[in-house]
């Protein structure tokens, strides 16, 4: 069982330490919060990564969860209004992933970014947050260890339901006898 864990565990630790240094580049940095010191609205979705991320999602919405074949969570939630419906994905990979997508395409060139983008940090986990607002559209993309949060393209109705939820973002920290048997290696 040691050997098993130690192989998840390496690849982890480079995409942690990649992703690290990338974050180190974002000038302000917010941090998150213990999901138990937290109020949530609704139902949390948790992500799996070094602790273990959580958002919470209104009661009543779209929400659609399916597992990819090598261990990988699709979640999705979806928000219609005027005829045009909008997505929500908050993409997990399994822990042997490499990094799975720490820069938009749609964020432009890193010489002329055409949004905005900010550092968060927990005790045990770091990421970034990139937006963009464009003719009365939005993007945001919200990054972690091995995984992701983005929507494209939607309205400003959308956005500001999604972002409600992404800005819910809280952890909850390894249990102490996951965490000790990961700090001996």
């Amino acid at each position: 069982m040691l050997l098993r864990v130690e192989s998840i565990m390496l690849p982890v630790m480079a995409v942690a330490l990649a992703l690290a240094a990338q974050t180190n580049q974002v000038s302000d940095s917010r941090e998150i919060h213990l999901c138990a010191t937290t109020h949530c609205w609704g139902k949390r979705i948790k992500q799996h990564g070094f602790g273990l991320i959580q958002f919470c999602r209104p009661f009543g919405t779209d929400f659609h969860r399916a597992a990819g074949f090598e261990g990988d969570i699709h979640d999705s939630i979806t928000f219609s209004s005027k005829g045009e419906t909008s997505q929500l994905i908050i993409f997990t990979a399994n822990a042997t992933w490499g990094p799975v997508q720490t820069k938009p395409a749609w964020f432009g060139s890193p010489e002329a970014p055409e949004g905005t983008v900010h550092g968060w940090h927990c005790s045990q986990e770091k990421g970034r947050d990139f937006r963009l607002t464009k003719n009365g559209r939005s993007w945001r993309l919200l990054t972690f260890i091995t995984g992701y949060a983005e929507y494209k393209d939607v309205p400003q109705k959308a956005a500001m339901k999604f972002d409600r939820i992404l800005d819910s973002l809280c952890y909850q920290p390894w249990p102490p006898s996951e965490r000790t048997t990961a700090e001996e290696r």
